[in-house]
C-alpha cells in the first residue's frame, strides 16, 4: 500500500487502469509504503526495502502479523541519507 498525499485522485479510481500509483501520473513520490506479510517469499526486509530507499520513499512499514519474517507485528523504518533507519514503535 501507498500513502500518498497532497494528490489528485481521478474520479473513477475503481476501474483498474487507475489501481497503481504511478509517478509520472500522480507528480509525486509517494510519503509511506506499507508491505502486508502474506508468506515468507516476499524480500520485505530484503531487496523491497532498497529499492524504496533508493527512490526516495521517506517511510517503510512492515506488518507482519504471524511474524514470519519479523521479530516484530509492526517495523517501521525511516529514510535517513542513503538507507533506512529503524524507527521504535510502542
Amino acid at each position: 500500500m501507498f500513502l500518498s498525499l497532497d494528490v489528485q485522485v481521478t474520479a473513477d479510481w475503481w476501474q483498474r487502469e487507475h489501481r497503481s500509483y504511478f509517478l509520472w501520473e500522480f507528480g509525486q513520490l509517494a510519503e509511506l509504503v506499507l508491505e502486508i506479510v502474506s508468506n515468507t517469499v516476499g524480500e520485505e526486509d530484503g531487496q523491497k526495502k532498497h529499492i524504496y530507499a533508493q527512490i526516495r520513499i521517506n517511510y517503510y512499514v512492515i506488518y507482519d502479523p504471524l511474524r514470519q519474517v519479523m521479530a516484530d507485528v509492526l517495523t517501521v523504518y525511516r529514510l535517513r541519507d542513503f538507507g533506512y533507519e529503524r524507527q521504535e514503535t510502542a
